[in-house]
Parts: structure tokens; C-alpha cells; sequence
């Protein structure tokens, strides 16, 4: 390929022992609308039949790099970052689908918005059993705000612009095993603008071995590593009790049934958070105000077996004020609340 006619987009898909759906992972890259692209797929020292799956394509635009032995994720992306020729890097998944229309998409996105540097979108999880809409924030200043809990961008749905990621320096780093993204979007968002389109045009697949549902301890920890790091970045000394709290809400997984004191103790780790923040100014004031009322609603709604006595903490609650969700969603808590209620 010379240097005039390098393609657009350069789809990335590191490869590890997937030969299982690898050919349909495949399929899906290359029937997208938009062609001008190549598509770059490291066999990371596979043991299974992947590299051999992945040989059979004969399609032009597949350039297929095999490594001698598994270097780990972390390393065949740096490398595939390095390699790649495209304006626009596109993250693949080896076990999932991208919609036809992905990459026309997101690339349109990127060429109206050029001062956005990663562009994900919206998904759509299958399985056999279950199928579910995965949303996450969609502007710069609200996937800021939501970082402090957790990842806020789909790793293998992003459009990337190389040029920014090679000026600021920005490749994934080791030591924060399946949280890899998490961190370089910490990272990216500081230096680059980031955003999130609100269409479906990935399809994520829910198994034993795919990456949401391996090593979860490790994980956790990873994304620990990283929300410490931002409660210090926001000037908030958090104890181990906080921290586990901090967990909890980042997961959406607490203790039922929930306790006075429970829902007390997260009012007063949120409050804390919300006035670091306003002298640290760290995150964006608003839109952290947003993510912290939201939780702050969420843990209320647990609470409904309390009675009003969860409907009077959450309105005695400033936060309750910057609740962004629809107010029937409020008032279906006060009447689920009342229904409840031991004393009614």
C-alpha cells in the first residue's frame, strides 16, 4: 500500500484463542458499508485454530500479523496502535459483531466533529439467554463525571483519531488487567475531547470467557486502582470503609435489604465527594453533580422497604435537586415507597 492511497480506518482486532466466533467477528468487519478501510488482526499466540480461521479470508483488505507467542492484550494493542495505517483507528472485538453500518457512522461523526479524539457509541448485549441496551454518557463533560465510578466509554466500540492519540502520547499501559481501557480513557479525557453516540452499532456477546465476565476480582481491583486515583486527583482521602461504599455504587451491587445507617453513610460519602470537588475542581461541577444525584436517587430507590422514611432522606438530600432522570421515575419511588411503608 503507498502512501496515497492509505485507507481511512483502520480496524483493530486483537485475536486470543477465539476461533469459536472469530469467523463471524470477521464477517461483520467486512460486510460494514463504509470500505475504505484495512483490518488489522494480531493472532496473539493462539493456540486454537485462530490464526488458521483467520487465513482463510482472502479478502484484500485484511492484513493478519501473527506473534510467535501470547504477549498479552495490553502489548498486541500497543503494537496494532504503532501498526496501523489509517486517519481513524477502530476497536474489534474478536467475539462480537459490529452492525453494517458502524464505521460509516463514526467516522461521518468524527470528520463533523474534529475535536473529538475517540468516538464510541451505544450497545447492545446477546446472549443466550438474556439480551440488553448498554447506554453511557454521551458528551465530553458527562463521561468525565461518570470515569470517577467506572468506564464510561465501550472499549471495542470506539473510532480513535491516531493523530491525536501519537500527540499526546496516549497507548494502554500494564497493570491494570481487563480495566486497560478504563485507564487510558482516565488518561485521554484530560488532553483530548471524548464522546458517545447514542446508536447501537455494536453488538457485545455475553459468555464464560468474554472479558466482562473473566477475571472479575482482577478487575475490580484494576478499576479500584483507578477511582483511588481519582478521589486523590479531587482531593478526597477516602477510608477503606469509603472505598468499599465506592465500590458498591460503581457496581450497582450493595447489601440488601438496606439500613437507615447504610443510606446514610453513602449521603455522607457523596456529600463528601461533591465538596472536594468544588475545591479541587477536578471534574466538571455540573455534570459531576448529575452522576452524584443519580446515584444518590438509585440508592434511595433500594430503599423502599423503609417506607418514607427513604422518601424523607432523599428530598432532606440537596442532590435530590439535581436528579437528571424523568420525575415519573421520582414519583414511582414515592408511591412504591408509601405502599410499603410498615406504619401505613
Amino acid at each position: 500500500m503507498s502512501s496515497c492511497d492509505l485507507p481511512r480506518v483502520t480496524v483493530l482486532m486483537p485475536v486470543y484463542n477465539a476461533g469459536v466466533y472469530l469467523s463471524q467477528a470477521i464477517e461483520s468487519v467486512l460486510q460494514q458499508t463504509f470500505t475504505d478501510f484495512e483490518f488489522l488482526i494480531i493472532d496473539d499466540g493462539s493456540t486454537d485454530d485462530s490464526y488458521k480461521i483467520a487465513s482463510a479470508f482472502s479478502d484484500a483488505r485484511i492484513r493478519l500479523i501473527r506473534l510467535d507467542r501470547n504477549m498479552g492484550l495490553v502489548n498486541a494493542l500497543n503494537l496494532g496502535l504503532n501498526t496501523a495505517r489509517g486517519e481513524f483507528i477502530a476497536r474489534m472485538d474478536a467475539d462480537d459483531i459490529s452492525l453494517p453500518d458502524r464505521l460509516s457512522k463514526q467516522v461521518h461523526f468524527l470528520d463533523v466533529n474534529p475535536a473529538i479524539a475517540v468516538c464510541g457509541t451505544w450497545l447492545k448485549t446477546f446472549a443466550e439467554t438474556k439480551n440488553s441496551l448498554w447506554a453511557v454518557p454521551l458528551n465530553h463533560d458527562a463521561i468525565h463525571a461518570r470515569l470517577l465510578f467506572g468506564s464510561a466509554v465501550f472499549h471495542a466500540t470506539v473510532l480513535m483519531r491516531k493523530a491525536l492519540l501519537n500527540e499526546h502520547v496516549l497507548r494502554y499501559v500494564e497493570g491494570f488487567p481487563y480495566a486497560e481501557d478504563y485507564e487510558l480513557w482516565s488518561r485521554c479525557v484530560l488532553t483530548c475531547r471524548l464522546a458517545n453516540m447514542s446508536d447501537v452499532l455494536y453488538y457485545y456477546r455475553i459468555h464464560n470467557n468474554s472479558a466482562g465476565n473473566s477475571e472479575p476480582d482482577s478487575k475490580q481491583h484494576s478499576a479500584d486502582l483507578i477511582r483511588l486515583r481519582w478521589l486523590q486527583q479531587a482531593g478526597v482521602k477516602a477510608t477503606d470503609e469509603e472505598m468499599i461504599l465506592h465500590r458498591q455504587l460503581s457496581l450497582g451491587r450493595v447489601p440488601l435489604p438496606l439500613s437507615v445507617a447504610y443510606i446514610e453513610k453513602i449521603h455522607a460519602w457523596l456529600m463528601k465527594i461533591r465538596d472536594a470537588n468544588m475545591s479541587a475542581d477536578t471534574f466538571p461541577e455540573v455534570e459531576l453533580l448529575k452522576e452524584l444525584s443519580d446515584r444518590w436517587f438509585w440508592i434511595c430507590n433500594q430503599s423502599t422497604p423503609l417506607g418514607l422514611t427513604a422518601v424523607l432522606h432523599y428530598f432532606r438530600s440537596p442532590l435530590s435537586s439535581q436528579y437528571s432522570g424523568r420525575k415519573r421515575a421520582v414519583f414511582a419511588f414515592m408511591i412504591k415507597s408509601i405502599l410499603r411503608w410498615p406504619g401505613r
